[in-house]
């Protein structure tokens, strides 16, 4: 029984590995076409293109795991139950649940490695793809790597600091902005905010000290021309893709303090860590699938699992959107689908009979 075992597990692995990476590839590309417009047209040679299409591709691993978990363990206990192979098992005394024990354990596995992918690789990885499609299409460093305590470089010289960028609001927190002249500092403004409206910046709650003659006016609105758009800079900020759940975390707890309250990022939040188990479901339901009482090979279970598959991230991504609008609690926007799924498996895989 150990030897059966360990060629199933051999042969699952293998699959996996190959399905995994083969996918990664594809999808990979896919994303690279789909903006290698802007690439070419800034002017990047083959192997920016080819770094570019290296950075991304873990990213693309990470949301394929959980297909591909599915899909191979379908296939390789498909394959095994189209040819009876789960029968003879059963008629010489092997326990079915014997046989799938060694999978629960490497559902564990793969969620754990998903996670650290999304943490370690993916996350920095997806930065410099950014990093090296702003400097390819702007031909300029992209100089703001986060949304706390924030340095920009202004128009006329005016260096602009800010605790807190809220990119999808257009507002800074907390800002003090210097201004240049021969080399000196001719006039300082500290406001509690700066917000975009529209067509300019407007600072809040104003203080601006003259630095030339030291005199102090204060203001409750002032019209700032020093910076631009604020889509210029939105190309410039970290996306929750490229943070780790600590850095997110961190960045949530620096939003919480200022009293800001992003509901995308706490979703986030939630997702990184609801996301990865949903590998070890996909498993778990893809062997409870595949030794049902359908005796379909392993192309007709991988269609199964592909239809299963689109139906999970659907349901998923129309959750977490739900989460993003603030119609639906976070936690529960991150974590219902997969736990419907959990559910799901956890009942097939019980159901299975000896």
């Amino acid at each position: 029984m150990n030897i059966i075992v360990k060629n199933y597990v051999n042969e699952f692995i293998y699959v996996f590995i190959v399905a995994t990476l083969s996918l990664s590839v594809i999808f990979g590309a896919f994303e690279m076409i789909g903006g290698i417009d802007r690439l070419l047209n800034g002017g990047a040679s083959i192997i920016d293109i080819f770094l570019y299409w290296f950075y991304i591709s873990p990213k693309d691993t990470y949301y394929i795991i959980p297909m591909s978990s599915l899909l191979c363990v379908m296939f390789v206990f498909g394959r095994a139950a189209k040819d009876l192979e789960l029968v003879v098992i059963k008629s010489i005394g092997g326990g079915i649940k014997r046989l799938f024990a060694p999978f629960i354990l490497i559902g564990v596995v793969i969620a754990i490695m998903n996670f650290l992918i999304g943490e370690f690789i993916s996350a920095p990885l997806i930065q410099k793809a950014h990093d090296l499609r702003h400097k390819i299409i702007y031909k300029t460093e992209r100089d703001m790597f986060k949304t706390d305590d924030v340095w920009l470089k202004g128009e006329k010289g005016a260096i602009i600091h800010a605790k807190i960028y809220l990119p999808n609001e257009g507002i800074l927190k907390n800002i003090s902005i210097y201004k240049v002249r021969d080399n000196n500092f001719s006039e300082i403004i500290e406001a509690k905010s700066c917000i975009w409206c529209g067509s300019k910046w407007i600072l809040h709650d104003v203080k601006r000290y003259n630095m030339e003659d030291s005199t102090q006016v204060e203001l409750q609105e002032l019209v700032f021309d020093g910076l631009r758009s604020p889509k210029i800079y939105n190309e410039r900020e970290l996306v929750p893709d490229e943070m780790s759940f600590s850095a997110l975390y961190k960045y949530f707890q620096v939003l919480k303090a200022t009293g800001y309250n992003n509901q995308k990022i706490i979703v986030d939040l939630f997702a990184k860590i609801s996301y990865p188990l949903t590998s070890f479901f996909t498993l778990l339901l893809g062997i409870a699938i595949s030794t049902g009482r359908h005796r379909g090979g392993g192309l007709v279970n991988i269609g199964i699992a592909v239809f299963i598959g689109l139906v999970y991230w659907f349901a998923y991504t129309m959750s977490l959107s739900l989460g993003y609008s603030g119609i639906a609690h976070p936690m529960i926007a991150a974590w219902t689908v997969p736990a419907c799924l959990g559910g799901l498996s956890i009942y097939g895989y019980y159901k299975i009979p000896e």
